[in-house]
């Protein structure tokens, strides 16, 4: 095992690679309770593959991912695997999101009895007809529970405004039309490609001993017979530079109305300093201390604060803004005339980093949260930065300024829910 001090947080990490591929991460703390995590790098991005052993590409409903998540439960004997976790007092679930599938626990005791249980979720696909056929009941009704929910539709008009190829335009549920299209020999294709130990990784973080944990991981696939690995093949989606719509608009059954701008962008920097540059902008600008933030809590049309969030879509930065108003939509434009001044503060930003810094501490006395952030690094920068600290602290203020003046914010589509007539 290959062991790093995460620089200024007085904690060690431990890396290894086993022989099938399988990347693991050791975070030993001084804490009663354990956090474990398996994750493939597979999620609704992805529908068109080559599935190893064969020759062309298969293309999958929108929802696979996440439909197998669901059947990864499903076992051919023994017990059920979340009551295994239940009887040993540990907390269990799993999330599929367009990158990622997840399967984890928290948990202060039984470590080993659920390390297993967990492993055997991943490694013991059970798929039938019967079994499929209940599943794609119970999906349905969550993806029907969906088509009720403002904020969900909202999320995916605006994605739909934004991308015209991508399938991150996709609910990751799918659709009704989607799921009922899968079959035994679909989720066979795509568990064997994608649940391969080389394209997983775990993330383990707490009250554990490094050598014990990877040899128990080591001893548990001794037996186990993967092919070899090798690189999947994916389709690159052809995603224009322009938003596919410049405005979408649905009614619903909703009191006011409800409003999504997204920004496309289409950075020139390594995507770390692209997020968290422009984060520091969408701070300045519209956080909690600035001018923007004031004036809109007084103005009697917003109903709401003026939230943001940002998406990394292969080279795409998105950039979205929700708000609820009672009629106008004048607090667009207002949006829009401020991000294009290109307005920054040296303040701000330094104010910016040392929070960073401190969430960065703050986040070492708690397993998941530490957890979160070290796979949310694998996710997004395909590894973990031991030396995440210092990334932050070496961060540049003329080369953040020469950054978001690069940025080109004419790029964007407003999604609108209005209430039924």
């Amino acid at each position: 095992m290959i062991k790093e001090k995460l620089i200024n947080l007085d904690l060690d990490i431990y890396k290894e690679t086993l022989d099938n591929g399988l990347l693991v991460y050791i975070c030993p703390m001084n804490r009663h309770d354990v956090h474990a995590s398996i994750s493939t790098k597979f999620g609704n991005d992805i529908l068109d593959f080559k599935p190893i052993g064969k020759t062309e590409y298969l293309t999958i409903p929108t929802g696979t991912a996440h439909f197998l998540e669901h059947k990864m439960f499903a076992k051919e004997d023994g017990p059920d695997p979340m009551s295994v976790f239940a009887s040993n007092g540990a907390y269990s679930n799993a999330y599929t999101s367009s990158k990622v599938t997840r399967y984890y626990f928290t948990g202060a005791s039984h470590f080993y009895e659920n390390l297993k249980t967990l492993l055997d979720c991943i490694t013991k696909p059970y798929f039938t007809k019967e079994n499929i056929a209940k599943e794609q009941g119970i999906i349905a009704q969550e993806i029907k529970a969906g088509l009720d929910d403002p904020e969900h539709a909202l999320y995916f008009a605006a994605l739909q405004g934004v991308f015209k190829n991508h399938p991150h335009k996709y609910p990751v549920f799918g659709y009704l039309n989607t799921i009922s299209k899968l079959n035994k020999e679909i989720l066979y294709d795509t568990y064997n490609t994608f649940y391969h130990p080389s394209n997983m990784f775990m993330v383990i973080t707490g009250n554990v001993n490094p050598e014990k944990t990877i040899n128990y991981i080591k001893e548990y696939f001794h037996n186990k017979k993967y092919p070899e690995k090798q690189k999947i093949e994916k389709k690159h989606y052809n995603e224009p530079k322009i938003v596919s719509k410049e405005k979408n608009q649905i009614s619903m059954d909703v009191t006011n109305k409800l409003l999504t701008f997204s920004y496309k962008l289409k950075p020139n920097y390594d995507r770390f300093k692209s997020r968290t540059y422009l984060l520091i902008y969408l701070n300045t600008l519209f956080g909690s201390i600035s001018n923007f933030y004031d004036e809109n809590f007084k103005d009697k049309n917003s109903l709401s604060d003026v939230s943001f969030y940002l998406e990394t879509v292969d080279d795409y930065l998105i950039a979205h803004f929700d708000v609820e108003v009672l009629d106008k939509e004048d607090i667009i434009a207002k949006i829009d005339k401020l991000i294009n001044t290109k307005q920054v503060n040296k303040e701000t930003f330094n104010l910016f980093i040392k929070n960073v810094l401190n969430d960065l501490i703050l986040t070492t006395e708690n397993v998941l949260s530490m957890a979160n952030l070290i796979v949310n690094q694998i996710i997004e920068y395909n590894d973990f930065d031991a030396k995440i600290y210092d990334k932050y602290q070496k961060l540049n203020f003329e080369e953040y300024k020469e950054y978001i003046n690069s940025l080109d914010f004419k790029n964007h589509t407003l999604s609108i829910i209005t209430k039924n007539n």
